[in-house]
């Protein structure tokens, strides 16, 4: 194996969570939480964002190599795709406390898990298209509906923003 070949495995495991022999893709929504949590505080949503973009372009780039390595296009051992995935779930969702960013990342590890449609369609584009595309489209999902849901949860209890449109 080349240099490359094993920058592309560190960075598709995402430096090795990927080979924790139980749940690699809940240990990584795990680290893509601290990752959020150290960067947040220091380059805000729009560095997030850059971090998303960096993550994405990696991972797709190191899920096709890995791919071309072992001949397993979306191997498990490959959670790349679940830091961008709930990275940009976090980022839809905007405003998280600890407690929705947990309950976020277990819907988010169970819905990586069940793979229902239409997540799984999105999973065989080619190349690391596919092993990216799936769990960016979930986090999409799920930040989506966080947001739905608590703005009918403050319409409902009357709780801030509830009437004032924002």
């Amino acid at each position: 194996m080349s240099i490359g070949d094993y920058l592309a495995v560190g960075l598709a495991s995402w430096f090795g969570i990927g080979f924790i022999p139980l749940f690699p893709n809940a240990w990584a929504v795990v680290a893509a939480y601290l990752l959020i949590v150290a960067l947040g505080r220091h380059v805000g949503r729009l560095g997030l964002a850059l971090a998303l973009i960096g993550v994405t372009v990696t991972g797709t780039w190191a899920s096709s190599a890995w791919g071309s390595l072992s001949e397993i296009s979306d191997d498990g051992r490959i959670v790349i795709d679940e830091v961008a995935g709930y990275l940009l779930c976090i980022l839809v969702a905007r405003r998280v406390d600890f407690l929705g960013a947990t309950g976020l990342a277990a819907a988010f590890v169970a819905l990586d898990a069940l793979k229902p449609w239409p997540f799984d369609r999105v999973e065989t584009l080619p190349f690391g298209l596919g092993v990216m595309g799936d769990d960016l489209a979930a986090g999409l999902a799920l930040g989506v509906a966080y947001v739905i849901a608590t703005q009918m949860w403050r319409r409902i209890s009357g709780g801030p923003d509830a009437h004032d449109g924002k």
